[in-house]
């Protein structure tokens, strides 16, 4: 008997071994799929590099400063400068930008001196280099902390339809928070970066086959930083997943990174140190995590405002109207041109309709002036990554509706959609 019960524990925890190996998969992360953002093209102005230095505008201290820059003997003449977004080095004197230096930019093939270590020493980068076969530049950037799975960008030179166009985004441009202190070059082109900011596998799991994905947000060169980074989930094989977490398969990391694929839960046990391997395993006793979405209730949260502090964003909603979250920054033109119509609508509707400000990114001592200049009379206060993250906002203007009871109405709705919501509802009454 006794010989006959080890048997049957044995072969219990031998069926438990193998149905544990079943569940889990390996996955090396090797993939750079696009999203839904690479078709929308990001220009980047050139800027005239006079001298060895340049002015660049600190947001975060809301202050100029000469920024000196060390070139090699083969760089003088005539030089055009480019800056793109990486925050993969917080010693760096301009933390959240790379500078790439070009010779010959109004030529059909410039050179490029990318300041790879954000040093802004050109000299020690390993030189300079052209355009490739496809008429794009390649860069990659480290973070220290995970140099083994750089951040990928790629480069392409775009011109513009008409004078007329390269007129008006240049004045977009030179008006924005980047463009201070620096002259734009009147070039024939402007660059434009595609971020490959994913590193991607596929998975063949049970019965369930999927492609997974890391997605390095807040493009610092690391992929798993749960509440900032995302996790990306599409069909098996896919050359495209998406970013933005309102769209499908999107959800930020957690310490747990539970998420749903058919009828099965999964969980990421396991990311290596150089974040691009990951083990999964299927769940039986859990429960994936849920977006949030219409008819939900807002999640609370603090919110700083310009006169009255910090308190519960439940403090600012109005129990006997709609109330209007708008997300906005001085330097996005959109967002300014909305705001004449936005006003007359806070007056029209005023019995019906409460505004609440969310700005993103702009100091304090801007977000004051802006709002007094544009007299923007609603309560105005500051919006945080995090809370953007909560919202699903994925870019600007952006606005939700909330009713006097707390529960989302819409979470995307523009000022123009919005009047004609209410107006709609006045005609039914």
């Amino acid at each position: 008997m006794k010989l006959q019960k080890n048997s049957l524990v044995l072969a219990a925890l031998m069926l438990l071994a193998t149905a544990g190996m079943e569940a889990q998969s390996l996955v090396t992360l090797a993939e750079r799929p696009l999203s839904e953002m690479s078709s929308f093209t990001t220009p980047i102005p050139l800027y005239k590099l006079t001298g060895k230095s340049f002015m660049h505008y600190h947001l975060s201290t809301d202050q100029q400063k000469k920024h000196p820059v060390r070139l090699p003997d083969e760089l003088s003449g005539d030089l055009a400068f480019f800056m793109t977004f990486f925050t993969g080095n917080q010693n760096a004197p301009i933390q959240d930008y790379t500078v790439t230096i070009v010779k010959d930019y109004q030529s059909e093939n410039p050179q490029f001196y990318v300041d790879k270590n954000q040093n802004l020493d050109f000299t020690d980068d390993g030189g300079s280099a052209t355009w490739g076969q496809d008429q794009r530049l390649n860069i990659e950037l480290s973070n220290k902390a995970n140099a083994k799975v750089p951040y990928l960008l790629t480069i392409e030179r775009i011109s513009f339809v008409s004078d007329a166009s390269k007129a008006k985004v240049s004045e977009s441009f030179s008006q924005g928070p980047e463009s201070q202190g620096k002259q734009i070059c009147d070039a024939q082109f402007w660059m434009a970066e595609s971020r490959l900011n994913i590193i991607a596998g596929d998975v063949v799991l049970n019965e369930d086959s999927f492609r997974i994905g890391l997605v390095d947000w807040n493009i610092d060169g690391s992929y798993a930083q749960p509440g900032i980074d995302k996790l990306s989930l599409g069909a098996y094989g896919s050359d495209i997943l998406n970013v933005l977490e309102s769209s499908d398969g999107v959800q930020t990391q957690s310490e747990e990174n539970l998420f749903r694929v058919n009828d099965n839960v999964y969980q990421i046990l396991e990311i290596n140190k150089g974040g691009n391997e990951i083990v999964i395993s299927k769940m039986f006793d859990k429960t994936a995590p849920s977006k949030l979405a219409v008819g939900d209730k807002l999640p609370d949260f603090n919110l700083i405002t310009v006169k009255e502090g910090e308190a519960s964003i439940y403090d600012h909603l109005d129990k006997k109207k709609y109330t209007y979250l708008k997300f906005w920054a001085s330097w996005c033109k959109r967002c300014m041109d909305e705001i004449p119509d936005l006003r007359k609508l806070s007056n029209d509707q005023s019995k019906r309709l409460k505004v609440v400000g969310l700005n993103c990114a702009d100091s304090e001592a801007i977000l004051k002036s802006t709002v007094k200049e544009n007299k923007m009379k609603w309560t105005n206060g500051m919006a945080s990554l995090d809370l953007l993250d909560l919202l699903l906002v994925d870019g600007i203007p952006h606005g939700i509706l909330v009713d006097s009871e707390g529960k989302i109405v819409d979470l995307k709705i523009s000022t123009s959609d919005l009047r004609l919501l209410l107006n709609e509802q006045s005609s039914k009454q």
